[in-house]
């Protein structure tokens, strides 16, 4: 068990399922296995478990165990059969390096959020990009701001939430320009069949379509909807017309539609998928539009630059 474990570096995970109740600890696999220690193994549990969340080796661990109860250990089989158990209930995990990126100012992306009812869940996305690296500005639909709080929104990217077409800012005197130009990505998430609707007739009657619309940076929009309204023709029509017009369509999800009634809710085909395939993909256009401008840095930061490489790279 020693070469299996020596050489790793575990940390504590970021979710775990665990509770402490007196001299209890409970713990809790992905499975639904749960594990009760009581007295020195809780004790010795909840030590490794702190002492965890930094990236530490067996050696360091048991070192660690060491130092707390003021003498060797004469048998370190107990750290590594539980070292084994966190292991197999997914609550240590091998510590991977750190998410680099690359050098230079940090990527803007403009956020758009529609009536969808997986704009509640708007927070967790943006803290995701924001870990992810990207600047984070947001413009919604006033349909989105039933399902989620500006403040709330506001208190993450610490910008306001813009929703007005026609807001008098002198910050921003034509918002939809404004935010058009500053944005080097636009993410739609998640997009609601009227506002795919709009993209692909034109109309510009919200603050996201006028965005969307107008910028010359690269647009994702992610539908999100039950498999009924996903699947009607008029839906795939406009989405055919926005993948035409150069707009990436990011391929839907299997989820379970919070549109639905509580107790008819099953998984089907047509929810957004979860946030990390969707900052994956934001990722990825972002790095596939930048290196059509043949090995410059960075994202483009005018309008002549984006005009070089997105929608009218055809004799690439």
């Amino acid at each position: 068990m020693h070469e299996s474990i020596e050489p790793l570096r575990l940390r504590r995970a970021p979710v775990v399922r665990i509770y402490d109740v007196g001299e209890t600890t409970v713990l809790v696999g992905p499975d639904g296995d749960a594990h009760e220690l009581a007295g020195p193994s809780a004790q010795l549990t909840r030590a490794v478990l702190a002492f965890a969340l930094a990236p530490r080796t067996r050696a360091e661990i048991i070192a660690h165990v060491e130092a707390l109860s003021g003498a060797p250990l004469t048998d370190a089989a107990v750290v590594d059969e539980l070292l084994g158990l966190l292991r197999r209930l997914e609550i240590l995990i091998p510590a991977t390096p750190p998410r680099r990126r690359a050098a230079g100012k940090r990527p803007r992306l403009l956020l758009g959020i529609t009536g969808a009812i997986a704009s509640a869940l708007t927070p967790g996305l943006v803290g995701l990009l924001q870990q992810r690296g990207f600047e984070v500005r947001i413009v919604a639909t006033e349909a989105a701001l039933r399902f989620v709080q500006a403040a709330a929104l506001e208190a993450l990217v610490h910008h306001p939430v813009r929703h007005d077409l026609w807001a008098r800012d002198p910050a921003l005197p034509v918002p939809h320009i404004n935010l058009a130009a500053w944005a080097d990505v636009v993410l739609i998430a998640p997009a609601s069949a009227t506002t795919i609707a709009r993209l692909a007739a034109g109309e510009c009657s919200t603050l996201v379509s006028a965005v969307a619309l107008s910028t010359r940076a690269p647009v994702l929009v992610a539908p999100s909807m039950n498999l009924d309204m996903f699947a009607a023709p008029v839906l795939q029509r406009n989405l055919a017309q926005l993948t035409a017009d150069g707009i990436h369509v990011i391929h839907p999800g299997t989820g379970r539609e919070l549109a639905e009634a509580p107790d008819e809710r099953v998984a089907t085909l047509g929810p957004m998928p979860p946030h990390p395939a969707i900052v994956d993909l934001v990722e990825a256009a972002l790095r596939i539009a930048v290196t059509r401008r043949r090995g410059a840095e960075g994202p483009p930061r005018d309008d002549a630059a984006w005009d070089a490489i997105y929608r009218t790279h055809a004799d690439d």
